[in-house]
C-alpha cells in the first residue's frame, strides 16, 4: 500500500465542514443512474478524492430551472446564493419571498421557482448493468441532499461504536452500491428514492492496475463553481423578466421603493 494514495481523514472533515456552498443533460462528463423498463436503476460507483489541495471532493451549490408554461421560456442560471458567489442577491429568491405569503396558487409557483440544491463529486464508475459501457470510467456524479448525508452520516458517525468511513480515500475508503427506486405519486413530478443504497465493504482502490490512469481522469470541480460562472444581478434581472413575459413579481428593492413612494404621498 502506498502512502502517496492515503487520505487524511481529518483534513476531510475540516474542508467538508466549511462547505456552504444544473449542468446541462446534454454534458457527457456527467453520470447518471440508468432506469430499468421499471423505472428503478442500481449502480456501484466508487467516490474519488480531490485533484489536489486547492480542490474539494465535492463542491455544493444551487441553481433555479424552471418554465413559464404560457409562453415556454425557460429560466435555467445559477443561484448566486452559492457559497462561491460572490454577490448574494438572487432576484428569484426575491420574488419568490412575496410568493410565499400570498395565495396557494402563488406558493405554488414560487414552488416550482425555489432554487434546487447539487453537489458534484468525481465517481469510478464500478458496475452499471444499464449502461455497461460506463464500467471502468471517471465521470461527474451529480447528487442531492440524500446522498450528501450517507456521505457525512459515514464521515461522522452517530455512535462510538462506529468506524468513521472517508468514503474519498482510495486506501481506507469503499464503494457505493445505489439504488433508485421509483416512488408513484399521483400528480406530481417523477421522484425517486434512494433509501435502499447501500456502503459495501471497504477496499483498497490502489491495487487497480490502472490507478494512475483512472486518477488523471478527474476533472475540475473548482471549475464547475467558479465565480465568473455566475451572472450579475441585473442580468438575473433581466432574464427573469423576459421568462414571466409581462408578469413580473416585484423585487424586493422595487417593494421597498413603492412603500417609500406610498409614504410620500
Amino acid at each position: 500500500m502506498s502512502a502517496k494514495y492515503k487520505s487524511d481523514l481529518s483534513k476531510l472533515r475540516n474542508k467538508l465542514s466549511t462547505l456552504d456552498t444544473k449542468k446541462t443533460e446534454s454534458d457527457n462528463r456527467f453520470w447518471k443512474l440508468g432506469k430499468d423498463k421499471g423505472g428503478n436503476g442500481m449502480a456501484i460507483i466508487r467516490f474519488l478524492p480531490e485533484i489536489d489541495d486547492a480542490d474539494m471532493p465535492v463542491v455544493k451549490y444551487f441553481d433555479h430551472w424552471f418554465q413559464n408554461k404560457e409562453n415556454g421560456r425557460w429560466y435555467k442560471e445559477m443561484c448566486p446564493t452559492s457559497p462561491t458567489s460572490s454577490d448574494k442577491r438572487c432576484p428569484v429568491c426575491e420574488s419568490n419571498k412575496g410568493l410565499w405569503d400570498g395565495s396557494e396558487e402563488d406558493k405554488a409557483i414560487a414552488g416550482e421557482r425555489k432554487r434546487k440544491l447539487h453537489y458534484v463529486s468525481n465517481i469510478y464508475v464500478v458496475e452499471d448493468p444499464i449502461n455497461p459501457e460506463n464500467n471502468g470510467k471517471v465521470f461527474l456524479y451529480m447528487y442531492g441532499e440524500t446522498i450528501y448525508n450517507r456521505l457525512m452520516d459515514k464521515l461522522n458517525p452517530k455512535f462510538e461504536s462506529e468506524t468513521p468511513l472517508n468514503a474519498f480515500d482510495l486506501v481506507d475508503g469503499a464503494a457505493f452500491k445505489l439504488k433508485g427506486a421509483k416512488k408513484a405519486e399521483k400528480g406530481k413530478k417523477e421522484m425517486y428514492s434512494y433509501d435502499g443504497s447501500e456502503w459495501m465493504a471497504v477496499e483498497d482502490m490502489t491495487e487497480l492496475p490502472n490507478i494512475d490512469e483512472i486518477l488523471e481522469q478527474r476533472h475540475s470541480l473548482i471549475e464547475l463553481v467558479d465565480p465568473k460562472l455566475f451572472k450579475s444581478y441585473d442580468e438575473l434581472s433581466e432574464l427573469l423578466d423576459k421568462t414571466l413575459s409581462g408578469k413580473v413579481y416585484k423585487r424586493k428593492e422595487q417593494i421597498e421603493s413603492d412603500e417609500d413612494q406610498d409614504e410620500k404621498d
